[in-house]
């Protein structure tokens, strides 16, 4: 597998892009965003598991169940069409044919918005914003479009691979979006929003399972602030244009498995660097539960841990919280068991405290990106979860949001 440098979700044959303003941010910044195939594309996709969901949601998800091919996918930011009543759902259906009459499709245009919750849509600048948006189609226009879904996001997300699937190259390329209200728990399953498009063919069953594989130990393993939006969509789109020998199982659908849970990784890694006022990464690896999910529901335990995430903004080795926060997740942990490592550095053994290099273990918690390993001995379980740290920047993010 190689990765794509500087090349997002248009890396993909036959697949073009735009990223445009349309009004709906007063900032002027871009706000809409299109990604569209020359040929319909088989989609998969997961959304929110959060029992409010936005009008988007609602509407994609009954297209989904309706249809088995699309060409398009249409992104707003800036308002995210939630808690919006029937006009609001009326509105999601208006945008989904608006874009289809648009482009001549006969197939609908699957959609999804993000931003302030409870305003509708004005709708007006969103027909405009929709003409101009499919005018400006490119090959070369996937960074446009990443840029056009963020939100209080810092920076663009987006990634591209290109891999041998029986001796032919395939390319998948993604984007993403997210910095704040980032606890995803997608079901099929500021919102977390992806688009990961491939020119590989592939059945439906297939590309089902990657994107449950790909999200499960990616997206579904990662916090900025504990809290599950209303919006939170994943969109995996195959279109066919490779050419490749069908991918349905074995080796190749491997292969596929693999690069799609890659890309889903690396755009996780690239949310929660963006958490809003995060200064860290922290990689959370769980060894030794009695399955994989109770290593994964430790993880995400230390990730959401309030007092775990002060400890690493203010670089304190304070390995205690790490052990209190693993036990109120998994009541079965003793202590006896449990070691903590800072990256190589063991500051904890068999449940107590040990002689470490204050200035090695300072050093690391000091650092943009940490990693760090609790053994519980209690399996062969093991996961990695992605969270960041929580410091005064976020507080202020937040509480301005409106104003």
């Amino acid at each position: 597998m190689k990765i794509l440098d500087g090349l997002g979700i248009t890396a993909v044959k036959k697949v073009s892009a735009a990223g445009i303003n349309c009004g709906i941010k007063p900032s002027g910044k871009k706000d809409m965003a299109l990604i569209y195939s020359e040929v319909p594309f088989k989609v998969a996709a997961a959304f929110t598991d959060n029992s409010i969901v936005a009008a988007p949601v609602t509407y994609s998800k009954k297209l989904l169940r309706d249809h088995d091919e699309f060409q398009a996918l249409l992104i707003n930011s800036g308002n995210a069409n939630a808690c919006t009543g029937d006009k609001g759902y009326n509105d999601a259906v208006e945008m989904s044919e608006f874009t289809s009459k648009k482009l001549g499709l006969d197939s609908s245009t699957l959609i999804a918005s993000t931003g302030l919750i409870g305003e509708t849509l004005p709708m007006e600048k969103v027909r405009q914003g929709i003409e101009s948006v499919a005018d400006n189609l490119r090959p070369n226009g996937g960074s446009d479009a990443a840029e056009a879904i963020m939100t209080t996001d810092a920076f663009i997300k987006e990634i591209a691979v290109e891999l041998k699937i029986s001796d032919t190259v395939v390319r998948i390329g993604a984007m993403a979006k997210g910095a704040g209200m980032i606890a995803p728990r997608l079901v099929s399953h500021a919102t977390m929003i992806a688009a990961v498009a491939t020119d590989a063919d592939i059945s439906s069953g297939a590309l089902s399972k990657a994107l449950s594989e790909g999200i499960k130990t990616s997206f579904n393993r990662s916090s900025v602030d504990g809290d599950t939006s209303t919006n939170d969509s994943v969109f995996l789109l195959a279109n066919s244009s490779a050419k490749n020998p069908k991918i349905e199982s074995g080796e190749d659908l491997q292969l596929f498995l693999n690069a799609v849970t890659f890309i889903m990784t690396e755009l996780t890694k690239m949310i929660i660097k963006d958490g809003e006022g995060a200064t860290k990464l922290i990689s959370y690896n769980i060894k030794g539960a009695k399955n994989d999910d109770e290593a994964a529901l430790i993880g995400m335990s230390l990730v959401n841990s309030l007092l775990v995430k002060t400890m690493f903004f203010g670089a304190d080795p304070n390995w205690g919280r790490i052990i209190a926060a693993a036990g109120a997740s998994a009541p079965g942990i003793e202590l006896k068991n449990t070691s903590v490592y800072f990256k190589d550095q063991l500051v904890a053994k068999d449940g107590l405290g040990i002689e470490f290099d204050q200035e090695k273990v300072g050093a690391i918690l000091s650092s943009p990106e940490i990693e760090l390993t609790l053994e519980v001995g209690q399996g062969k379980g093991v996961a990695t979860c992605y969270g960041c740290d929580l410091n005064h920047e976020y507080v202020r993010i937040n509480a301005e949001y409106t104003t």
